[in-house]
């Protein structure tokens, strides 16, 4: 199991400080920092002293329970939903960009999501938040294998970047 807190030294107007970040094991990330108040001098830097400031912090954080954000939709709800019509996507490029994408471009990318990208079985329930690069590698292998042309696999490739 992680640590439940990092210790780092941060430059601060009073000279080096140690802070501490706060590991939530729900979202598997740090995501409070706090300043311990202890200055960092002396032989040993007075590290244990910020150790057990940090244990107090500890105590007092209330993690709340994280609200879903984008990572953790599903990758092929996102890619189908960026390009459907009306999306908040295609609805900026016309009104921010001045530039509105044609009705073929956007079905073309839709089918490429739907005929390329969706049949591929790992991507089925995968977190936005989960995607590496590779699984974008692997499907590129699997679409070769499963009879996708190159300019197919390009194709679909272009339509998952642009999201």
């Amino acid at each position: 199991m992680r640590s439940p807190f990092s210790l780092y030294k941060k430059q601060t107007q009073q000279g080096h400080t140690w802070y501490a970040r706060f590991w939530n094991e729900k979202v598997r990330r740090y995501i409070e920092y706090r300043s311990t108040g202890v200055t960092v001098s002396g032989k040993k830097w007075r590290w244990q002293e910020a150790w057990h400031q940090a244990m107090e912090i500890l105590a007092n954080i209330g993690f709340e329970d994280p609200k879903p954000g984008v990572a953790d939709i599903p990758f092929l709800e996102y890619v189908a939903g960026f390009w459907k019509e009306g999306s908040d996507y295609i609805r900026d490029c016309a009104n921010i960009g001045k530039e509105p994408l044609s009705l073929k471009y956007i079905r073309g990318n839709a089918n490429d999501t739907r005929l390329h990208i969706s049949p591929y079985e790992p991507f089925q329930g995968l977190a936005l938040g989960k995607l590496t690069a590779g699984h974008i590698r692997a499907w590129m292998r699997w679409a070769d294998e499963n009879g996708r042309t190159a300019h197919h696999i390009n194709s679909a490739l272009g339509c998952v970047n642009t999201t």
